[in-house]
């Protein structure tokens, strides 16, 4: 009889090999990657707001 953590080990080992896994798991990475650029174009965003601002200060 089969020990059950090995039992789970090789189901988690077959389950990453399937297809859908992988397709997932690409989603998930390309989710990831446009979750940091809009957080990075956010802030760049509001840092030139609040350059273009203080820059009218200046200015004036």
């Amino acid at each position: 009889m089969a020990n059950i953590y090995d039992t789970a080990n090789q189901l988690e080992r077959e389950i990453r090999e399937l297809d859908q896994f992988k397709e997932l798991s690409d989603s998930f990475a390309e989710l990831k990657k446009m979750k940091q650029l809009i957080f990075y174009l956010k802030n760049s965003n509001l840092s030139n707001k609040n350059c273009n601002k203080k820059c009218l200060k200046v200015k004036t």
